[in-house]
């Protein structure tokens, strides 16, 4: 098996069983379509199917089928973003997750905007008495 190949079935096994997923990590795809035919192409190759039944039956023997902790996690990610054999664009995605489960990074958006609101105070029956015209966050409310 070449070097993409052993990724696919890594990347298989460590996502679900998802050969579109596996072979859209392991060949740089972003084609979700190309990759699930390409996919499906690998796992009808014996050497692919054999490779995977092997580490299937190497994880069941090691009771390797529990949920990864938050420091496995963690360790995962590091090890990906230091490891110069992975593509920078595979050690940047895993520095981004490292970075985003440590707190590193915060999604913002910020937005302003100037709503204007009449108050009308007095009774409706008669002209408006006063108006209120400014920006929500400078009204002041005060008790009835």
């Amino acid at each position: 098996m070449n070097k993409r190949q052993k990724q696919f079935v890594e990347n298989f096994l460590f996502n679900g069983n998802n050969g579109t997923k596996a072979y859209m990590l392991a060949y740089e795809n972003d084609n979700e379509k190309s990759s699930a035919v390409r996919a499906s192409e690998l796992l009808k190759m014996t050497k692919i199917r054999n490779e995977i039944e092997r580490r299937q039956a190497e994880i069941k023997e090691h009771n390797l089928t529990h949920i990864a902790s938050a420091t496995e996690i963690l360790q995962f990610y590091t090890q990906v973003m230091i490891n110069p054999d992975n593509k920078l664009d595979q050690r940047m995605k895993a520095g981004e997750y490292l970075g985003k489960s440590m707190g590193l990074f915060v999604d913002r958006l910020e937005t302003t905007s100037e709503t204007n609101f009449v108050i009308e105070l007095g009774d409706s029956s008669k002209k408006q008495l006063d108006v209120i015209d400014m920006p929500v966050d400078q009204i002041e409310y005060g008790e009835e």
